[in-house]
């Protein structure tokens, strides 16, 4: 291998040191995957096995997001063995995951030089560069990765491009696609009742849906999304309707099993109801008992700005 590593090295160690955050292990001490792996890099090593452990313990790294105990990982593992290809896809995931697009484009593309039918990276790739704005590149490695395997990620990933770039024909032709290859994949047919309403093409997206209702062992979340698209149609009294519903299903879901997405979504066929003084308290709770769930957040958010 000849490509040289990402200059000044120096100046990327600082920028995902402070990207780490400092309780790094604060849960729960060293895992045990990265404590097995420094047992064996204490021992004796060739130069190639022990960067290929260094490699290894600094994805786990980065999937603790210890950003800079990855990063020095992977420059001792590429002083010792260059020639390893993997290194290059690690720090480019590493790159993109401390968003240094213009680093992690060039790893990941020397990596698929390659490697070039390495779906991830490419996956990857896409994703860098659809986030830095390079659209046609990204949608040619989304291409690239289904035409390789389709997969869902392709799928989802090279829609929801296309519907950013504002060519709703385009991103439902890519949700086609993907069913016809997956088969029935729920978060494809999903996207597409979002793409089809939007194109207003209410009788696909409703025909979608209640495929999808027919089956479902829940429908809440379901009949919400049909209720969106009955009210985008102009039939607001059917809406309503499926709102009521599914606000009685959720009901008596959480009298049995009390859940926070249930009470979220509870709280999100309140607000559709305009019941939005109790949407309030019930968001507040989901937020405070579960702080990861972004979309909780930015709904009590929305109705802090309205005020």
């Amino acid at each position: 291998m000849t490509r040289a590593g990402v200059k000044p090295a120096w100046l990327l160690g600082l920028l995902l040191l402070a990207a780490t955050p400092t309780d790094a292990w604060a849960h729960g001490g060293v895992p045990a995957e990265i404590a097995a792996l420094d047992a064996k890099l204490e021992g004796d090593t060739t130069d190639a096995e022990r960067a290929a452990r260094l490699t290894e313990r600094a994805s786990l790294y980065v999937r603790r997001r210890d950003f800079a105990a990855a990063f020095a990982d992977l420059n001792e593992a590429y002083d010792l063995a260059p020639e390893h290809a993997a290194i290059l896809y690690e720090r480019g995931r590493l790159f993109a995951a401390v968003d240094l697009a213009t680093a992690a484009e060039w790893d990941l593309s020397g990596f698929l030089a390659l490697e070039p039918r390495h779906v991830k990276a490419r996956l990857a790739r896409a994703r860098v560069r659809e986030g830095a704005g390079h659209i046609a590149d990204a949608r040619a490695d989304y291409e690239a990765a289904f035409a390789v395997e389709p997969s869902l990620d392709a799928s989802l990933g090279l829609g929801g491009l296309e519907r950013k770039a504002g060519d709703l024909d385009a991103a439902a032709a890519a949700y086609e696609r993907g069913l016809d290859a997956l088969g029935d994949a729920l978060a494809l047919r999903v996207a597409l009742v979002e793409v089809e309403t939007e194109r207003r093409h209410y009788d696909r997206a409703l025909e979608l849906l209640d495929a999808l209702i027919a089956k479902a062992q829940v429908t809440a979340d379901l009949r919400l999304q049909r209720a969106e698209v009955l009210a985008a149609a102009g039939r607001s009294s059917e809406a309503k309707k499926e709102r009521q519903d599914a606000l009685a299903e959720l009901d008596a879901l959480l009298k049995k099993r009390p859940s926070m997405l249930r009470r979220l979504s509870r709280a999100k066929a309140l607000l559709a109801l305009d019941r939005e003084e109790e949407a309030r308290p019930e968001l507040l709770e989901v937020v405070e008992e579960a702080p990861d769930l972004d979309e909780a957040r930015e709904l009590l958010h929305s109705l802090r700005e309205r005020r």
